[in-house]
Formats: C-alpha cells, structure tokens, sequence
C-alpha cells in the first residue's frame, strides 16, 4: 500500500497558486498539482475554463443557500465522490477521469442558472 503512495510523482502533490475572480473579486487559490489536473479536466467537459468553472461552482454553492468558508477546501472536495476507491488509479487520470467527467456533466449541465455551456 506505502508503494502507491511512495512512488508518486512529487510533481502531484507540489502546489500552485493561481489568482482567479470570483463574483468580482480577485482571490488566491492554493491546490496541489494533481487537484488542478482535475479541475482542468471537469472544466473543460463543462465548456469552461477553470477560472469560470470553479466561478460558476461558488456560485451554484450560495444559491443553494450554503457557504463557502474555504474555497480550496472545496474544491478538493469536489470532485471526490466520483474519484475511484481502490483502483490504484490517481483521480482525473485514464478512463476513470473520464467516467468522472461523464458524471460531472451529467450534474453540472446548467447548473442552477438553466445555462447549458454546450448550447
């Protein structure tokens, strides 16, 4: 099990930090190297680029009434439900990757705004 862990690329689990606006406002977000993969792959099945997707993420998050009190929080979190359990695989990388970008889609498809970005 260590091995799985041991013998991954340090480039994954190094962090970047980009600037990005939401809702008008410039802010920071810190993630892993991995986390930015994933997010670039659900964006783009979306018809968006990051910075409009993880916008149109918080948005979606306060209409439905809840906060975000840690923004990088919640994007690592987001895409874990569909990240595979105990295939070895890294999240966002072959064909669970795609599965996982197959049901973001499924859900993310115009959000809360009625908007279908592929439209």
């Amino acid at each position: 099990m260590c091995n799985l862990y041991a013998s991954a690329d340090p480039f994954l689990y190094e962090s970047q930090t980009r600037s990005i606006r939401l809702q008008g406002a410039v802010t920071s977000v810190r993630l892993e190297n991995e986390f930015w993969t994933i997010l670039e792959e659900i964006a783009a099945g979306e018809g968006y680029g990051v910075p409009q997707f993880i916008n149109q993420l918080y948005s979606e998050v306060l209409l439905r009434g809840n906060q975000v009190n840690n923004l990088a929080s919640m994007l690592r979190v987001h895409p874990l439900p569909d990240a595979p359990a105990s295939t070895g695989q890294y999240p966002g990388t072959g064909s669970a990757g795609r599965e996982r970008q197959a049901s973001h889609r499924s859900v993310c498809r115009g959000g809360l705004s009625g908007r279908d970005s592929r439209a």
